[in-house]
Parts: structure tokens; sequence; C-alpha cells
């Protein structure tokens, strides 16, 4: 499915897309990258999407081009990846079959788009929409969610986020402002994960590594995950990307001196 969702994706969807040689990769970077410069910007949220996805759409997806299967092959196929009659969170074809499902939305939003020069994408769930000229209001959204009504798809009001030219603007969790950035609370997340991480190996190294060693190479996995997502947006060569990496690296490296201090325990107590 995903290959052939590949092959007939829409140029405004980012989310859960196979990347290949002959194209640049869709990811939180590039999506993001594409409201750069906006003075103003609109962010929606459908309300719990998968499960807005029912198995009579699916069946309907399969019925359909590029697949055209018969009805009874459809019928088992779509219920083989429907739970009660819904997508289910975590099934590896929710994402692809989400996708496969917003086509005609997509087409619909992005045209609606280009006549008022507003900048639309969708990454999986979350859509923003984003003017360099106009500002964004009540009526845009009316607009859009009525577009989106047509398929049966609905926002969550609580997740609508409009951004003035004088606001900081976050699309899927990243600064655009003249340049991609990243909050300062996921730094400040990253630097208290180093600091527990420092904790736990201290611990592990003066008690004879009495925490499991899956457990905490789980949790090294985690923290190296943050900051490889930091190199991805802001650059291998960035120095913000290479500070975190040599905290990471003093962290799993506990001083050797640690053992002639092994009974000074309310060092680890706080995590």
């Amino acid at each position: 499915m995903q290959c052939t969702y590949y092959l007939n994706q829409t140029t405004c969807a980012y989310g859960f897309i196979i990347k290949a040689k002959s194209r640049p990769g869709k990811n939180i970077k590039s999506n993001a990258t594409r409201h750069l410069h906006c003075i103003s910007m609109l962010n929606v949220d459908f309300d719990d999407f998968f499960h807005q996805i029912t198995r009579e759409d699916v069946f309907q997806i399969l019925r359909k081009s590029p697949f055209t299967l018969n009805k009874d092959t459809a019928n088992i196929l779509s219920k083989v990846c429907t739970y009660q009659g819904r997508l289910p969170m975590g099934a590896p074809t929710s994402p692809v079959l989400s996708n496969l499902f917003c086509i005609d939305l997509d087409i619909d939003l992005e045209s609606w788009s280009i006549d008022r020069d507003i900048i639309y994408t969708r990454f999986v769930d979350d859509l923003s929409f984003s003017s360099k000229q106009a500002s964004l209001s009540t009526l845009h959204y009316e607009e859009i969610s009525n577009i989106a009504k047509r398929y049966d798809l609905f926002f969550d009001p609580d997740k609508t986020k409009y951004y003035s030219s004088d606001d900081i603007k976050i699309v899927t969790g990243l600064i655009v402002d003249d340049k991609l950035g990243i909050p300062k609370d996921y730094y400040y997340e990253t630097d208290q994960d180093i600091e527990r991480l420092s904790r736990l190996m201290e611990v592990h190294y003066i008690t004879g590594k009495i925490y499991p060693t899956p457990v905490l190479n789980l949790f090294k996995k985690e923290v190296m995950g943050k900051i490889n997502f930091i190199g991805q947006i802001l650059g291998r060569e960035h120095s913000v990307y290479n500070h975190y990496l040599e905290k990471y690296e003093e962290a799993i490296n506990p001083d050797e001196t640690l053992s002639a201090r092994w009974l000074r325990f309310s060092n680890y107590v706080k995590f």
C-alpha cells in the first residue's frame, strides 16, 4: 500500500510517506519548511483522526482505482485493517490508509488554498495553513471545516491555533520564522533526560550494574533519538547538535572515581 500511495501522493501530504532516491524525502522538517517567512498561520487538528475513518471508507478505497479489488476481497481486507469498524491506532496499515482516504480532501483543500494565496500542508492529522499576505481568520476556519465535513472529518476545536505576524509560529513542533528552529521546551526536556541518564549511569556503575541493561539501553536510545532530531533539524555540523552529543557522551561515561564515593547515595535519590 505504501508504494501505491507513494505513486499517488498529493503534494501537500508529508506524514508517513516512504522515501525514494528519485525524490526528496517528506518529513516534519520539509513540512515545516513550506511555511517559512509567513506572516499569519492557522493550525488545525482532526479529532480522533484514525477513528473517524470507517471500515466502509476502507472498503471504498480498495474498490476504486488504483486497487480496484473485487467486492469479496475488498470486504475481507477492510475487516482485517479495521477494529470495531474503525481504523485502529498503532496498526501498521492505518497511516497509509488514512493518507489514501485523504487524497481527495487534500486536493480540495489545496485548490481552496491556491485560490487564496495560502500554503497548505498536512502531516497525518495536523493541518497547517499559512499566508505571506493576508491574516487567517475564523472565516477561513469555517471554510476549511466545511470542506472536511464533506468527507465526514471533523476538527478538534481545542487544538485550533491562530498565529498573527507578532507570534512565534509553530508547525508540527518546529518554529517557522526566517529559518527553522526548535522550541526551548524541547531543549529543556532533552537537558532533563540527559541529567537523568547521567544519574542512572552513575548508580549503574557504583552499585555493580543493579539496573537491568535492556531498560537502561532503551533509555539511552530515547535520549539519543532526541539528540538526532536536533541534528536532523539544525544539521549535523551545528554547534548545538554537537554540544548535546558531548553531553550525552559525558552522561554515559561516568567518572572512574565514582567507586570511591559509592556511599553518597543522596546524589542519586531525586530522578
